[in-house]
């Protein structure tokens, strides 16, 4: 909803933490801790309706939650629920052990008695299919996950306006490399990280040098966050609160930032590939 879409786009995938301690992850973004996490909660963008299946009929009875979604899809409604990802596309896993998860049914087709479903694989969405037959067996569903969510898309967008103060907030903690996960501290453990553009500095030391050049992640997550820069200016134009001149000046930094974690990326790439000498200092200049 607005509420997470809101706070993700300005907030996340800017402030940068960095354990300069051998680690299992040596760099990350940081933790959203203002992140809204009450995904259904009313909002200028989405209505919603929950049901829970004990709500239909037994919890035995598919055949009534099948009629049940069928009549939601009818009225022109997505349906989010919990569902045995086995069953996708055909698959025949029946007694395997069910992996439940949430989906989003949006449509279906009586003639080849199959739901249309949109899944997430890999950071991806996915359109997929399952059967009617599929959908009725009783391990497609489970009883502790039986929420299903009835979705409308109904934009209102009175009394709802975007500015840019918390990105601002967060860009000048980043600038300053301040942690503003201390609030958290007794659950992140965040004590010795490098914060924000101090995490950066810390590669163009020796210890650095080696960190990025032995953990492909670290370039990977850097390349993620000059693409997200750019998106989230893209995305600001779009709504006017930067100019187009703005939006150039920025953007040309941007690119310039994009650019240059691209072929950080790929000589990493080749020295953890091809074991090539004489590439550090090729890689480590163009991490600022």
């Amino acid at each position: 909803n607005d509420n997470v879409f809101y706070e993700w786009f300005f907030s996340n995938y800017i402030e940068l933490k960095m354990n300069p301690k051998p680690s299992e992850l040596s760099m990350d973004f940081l933790f959203n801790n203002n992140k809204n996490w009450n995904t259904y909660q009313p909002n200028y963008f989405v209505d919603y309706n929950i049901v829970y299946r004990k709500w239909i009929s037994d919890v035995h009875d598919t055949e009534a939650v099948l009629k049940f979604v069928k009549a939601g899809l009818d009225r022109g409604l997505y349906v989010e629920m919990f569902l045995n990802e086995n069953y996708f596309d055909g698959g025949d896993k029946e007694g395997r052990r069910p992996h439940i998860h949430q989906n989003l049914v949006y449509g279906y087709d009586d003639e080849r008695q199959i739901f249309n479903v949109l899944n997430e694989t890999d950071g991806f969405p996915k359109e997929l299919k399952m059967s009617y037959e599929d959908f009725l067996k009783e391990d497609n569903f489970s009883d502790k996950l039986d929420e299903i969510v009835f979705t409308h898309y109904n934009p209102d967008y009175l009394h709802y306006e975007i500015d840019c103060k918390y990105l601002i907030y967060i860009m000048q903690r980043y600038l300053d490399s301040s942690d503003i996960e201390m609030g958290l501290r007794h659950t992140t453990m965040s004590d010795g990280f490098l914060w924000g553009i101090a995490a950066l500095e810390f590669m163009l030391t020796e210890s650095g040098k080696e960190y990025l050049i032995q953990d492909i992640r670290i370039s990977y997550l850097l390349q993620e966050r000059a693409e997200c820069m750019l998106q989230r200016l893209d995305y600001l134009y779009a709504k006017g609160i930067l100019s187009e001149d703005e939006k150039m000046v920025i953007r040309s930094t941007a690119e310039k930032a994009k650019d240059h974690i691209g072929v950080i990326c790929s000589l990493v790439l080749i020295r953890k590939e091809k074991y090539k000498k004489g590439i550090e200092y090729d890689v480590t200049e163009r991490v600022m």
